[in-house]
């Protein structure tokens, strides 16, 4: 199997090929850095409607499957990765105006201690290579009770421990809309609609190009769907790739960039398409507003905003590394109401003078080394995967190369992340680099993730010639000094050389990770990596692996008794069937997922089982090595109290007893089921007016 591919050189003489010989084909730029429409200038949308809904059950997939579907496409032709012509310079009138204040250090290998880096509390294998295609287009998302995982051979949905619910190709996913080739798919949820999202493109360099978008219509992944198919260009002369997703309160975005069909794969335009979410979630038509770009701009990067007030869709994008004295990044936004959407590029370009190429020196060929071989792996280009929105700032992170060139004679020799904490009006308030500057190390395709407490995680490759290829990640804590990330850690080592083509000439890496926040408790974090993983059957293997990784601020309190050994979270609440189904027969802690690799034995308070309200535990922590030390920390338990309030009254036991006799109201037995028998009945009544009046212990834990 050969993929088609084009060089830079070659896209940008397509682009002046096109524009002498069709002007009035394309509304777009006459060359790289003109832009036909001035920067800032609001830009009206076009609605549309979806042209094809679905509503697709995933077991009713499997069970298809198990009559004949192909599991894997055979053979699948998986577009190469399709350059961006040059971004143009930016207005006089940026120069300068968000620039960074200072310049931030390199990041050392040895910055911050390692043991500072909290170590996954989950970890394990995703989805592997089944020798479909190159690159997989690494993606997935956590939900409260499921992972999905999104490739562009296979979508694989698993439960939180590793354990598979289900795996179908992921052409067969979409086939219900009538979508062929589907490739570069993305998946987030949405934590605040109890939803998943799930995007991709189709029939790529042809006139029957589309976007899909699917969102199910619970928190169950492995449920139902409403798919939808939507025609790239009705004037059949554009094609999408490599679209980038991300939320508000009112919209989901979905950007593509939009090539040629006839021709060279000229790069023309980038598209957001504005979908109503409401209309998504409720299984209408699947409406959406077509915000076109026409500046120049390309690979653009719709916000995750994790704050339900926030009506501005952010967007931002690399703009350029090296415009002689900055770098810049370029930040967009849509406003308006839905259904009436605006798009303003380049409200503001975020810049540094610590400069970075867009792409390496070698042009788009094999570029990072790697053990057991001399053939190197392609790194792509500067541009993002994603950006977040997170307690008033925007987040972002994307491959550079460094140094700067100086032409043939001082070329880009290594890979680095660059990640950035920005405000909403473009002002830079953080920027750090992992890079190793002795070029030993090479880092590549990452992706963000913030929690609520503004501790960030960030999950990328890894390349060395002294290594084979990993998935690594970094860590900081909003207590962390500015602009340092802590070491660089290896989440899942490489098992073996990786070299790949399918006789394309090009070793494809990626093209993508992801990285996300957890909607459990919205403080852990996963993000799952690429590695290379053993040969099987003459053929050369990426895999994929997920990480959990815990915040240390939030899970684990420091402990001065042994140092060397983390205690458990310093309270637990149980509120949920969840919480409560997650508890062990010991009362260790593990509903809160707090520190990797320690086992706890806990001891409740002597002659009973845990009261209402709180209560003094101690437990005794033990790490891998078998040093153990004493942790206390305190349980707030529940139980019976069902209005919440806090406390036991007679409120709570006519809220029980309406529950047992006519099944009205709170009726969890999470709370509800004093006795722990598995039901309600006259003695969960009975035990409950004598705790409350009586002050007696339930019989049981939660």
């Amino acid at each position: 199997m050969k993929n088609k591919r084009f060089s830079y050189l070659a896209g940008m003489l397509g682009l002046a090929f096109s524009f002498l010989f069709y002007p009035s084909l394309f509304a777009a730029p006459k060359k790289a850095g003109t832009p036909a429409i001035a920067m800032g200038q609001p830009v009206t949308g076009t609605p549309g409607k979806a042209d094809r809904r679905v509503v697709v059950n995933v077991a009713d997939l499997l069970q298809a499957a198990d009559v004949g579907a192909p599991a894997v496409e055979t053979g699948k032709t998986v577009p190469d990765f399709m350059p961006l012509p040059a971004k143009g310079p930016v207005p006089p009138e940026a120069v300068g105006r968000w620039q960074e204040t200072g310049t931030a250090p390199p990041q050392l290998p040895t910055a911050i201690a390692s043991n500072g880096t909290p170590a996954p509390s989950a970890s394990f294998f995703g989805l592997g290579d089944n020798n479909a295609a190159i690159p997989p287009d690494v993606h997935g998302a956590a939900g409260p009770n499921h992972l999905m995982i999104t490739l562009n051979t296979q979508v694989r949905i698993q439960n939180r421990n590793g354990s598979n619910v289900s795996t179908v190709s992921l052409d067969f996913f979409w086939s219900g809309t009538g979508a062929a080739i589907v490739f570069d798919p993305k998946v987030l949820y949405d934590p605040y609609a109890n939803r998943w999202m799930f995007t991709a493109v189709s029939n790529p360099q042809s006139s029957t190009s589309s976007v899909l978008m699917g969102v199910s219509q619970s928190s169950d992944p492995s449920g139902l769907w409403n798919l939808y198919r939507i025609d790239t260009d009705p004037t059949d002369r554009v094609w999408a790739d490599y679209p980038s997703m991300g939320f508000n309160k009112n919209w989901i975005v979905v950007n593509v960039n939009m090539f040629t069909v006839a021709g060279q794969d000229t790069f023309i335009r980038s598209d957001n398409f504005a979908f109503n979410k409401d209309s998504l979630y409720a299984g209408g038509t699947g409406l959406f507003t077509r915000l076109s770009d026409l500046t120049g701009g390309g690979a653009i990067t719709p916000a995750l905003t994790y704050d339900t007030t926030v009506s501005t869709m952010y967007l931002l994008e690399d703009w350029v590394g090296d415009d002689f004295e900055a770098g810049y990044l370029r930040l967009s936004r849509i406003t308006g109401a839905v259904g009436a959407e605006v798009y303003t590029p380049g409200v503001a370009f975020p810049s540094t003078t610590s400069l970075w190429e867009d792409i390496p020196s070698v042009g788009f060929a094999d570029f990072a080394p790697q053990l057991g071989t001399t053939r190197k792996i392609v790194c792509n280009d500067a541009r993002a995967q994603n950006t977040v929105y997170r307690n008033g700032a925007l987040w972002f992170t994307h491959t550079v190369f460094l140094p700067v060139s100086a032409g043939p004679a001082n070329p880009s020799t290594r890979s680095a992340v660059q990640w950035w904490k920005i405000t909403p009006a473009g002002v830079v308030s953080q920027r750090g680099r992992m890079d190793d500057p002795t070029g030993n190390l090479f880092y590549a395709f990452p992706s963000i993730a913030v929690n609520k407490n503004d501790a960030v995680l960030i999950g990328y490759s890894r390349f060395s010639a002294n290594q084979f290829a990993s998935g690594n990640y970094a860590y900081r804590t909003s207590s962390d000094p500015p602009n340092i990330l802590r070491n660089d850690t290896v989440l899942r080592a490489g098992e073996a050389k990786y070299d790949k083509d399918f006789n394309s000439g090009f070793n494809r890496w990626g093209d993508y990770t992801n990285t996300v926040v957890d909607p459990v408790n919205d403080v852990d974090m996963w993000t799952i990596q690429e590695y290379a993983a053993p040969r099987v059957s003459g053929f050369d293997r990426w895999a994929t692996w997920w990480g959990k990784i815990p915040d240390p601020s939030d899970a684990c309190f420091n402990d001065t008794v042994n140092p060397a050994v983390s205690c458990p979270a310093d309270t637990v609440v149980f509120r949920s069937p969840s919480e409560c189904d997650s508890v062990v027969a010991d009362f260790s802690p593990t509903a809160s997922d707090s520190c990797s690799a320690v086992s706890s034995v806990c001891t409740p308070p002597s002659g009973s089982k845990f009261p209402l309200g709180a209560t003094s535990v101690t437990c005794v922590a033990t790490d891998g090595s078998g040093n153990q030390d004493s942790c206390s920390f305190t349980v707030i338990v529940y139980k019976g109290d069902l209005n919440g309030s806090g406390g036991l009254s007679g409120a709570d036991i006519v809220s029980l007893v309406t529950c047992t006799f006519q099944s009205i109201g709170n009726c969890d037995l999470c709370v509800t089921d004093i006795n722990c028998s598995g039901g309600l009945s006259g003695a969960d009544i009975v035990t409950l007016v004598a705790a409350t009046f009586q002050s007696q212990f339930f019989p049981c834990s939660p």
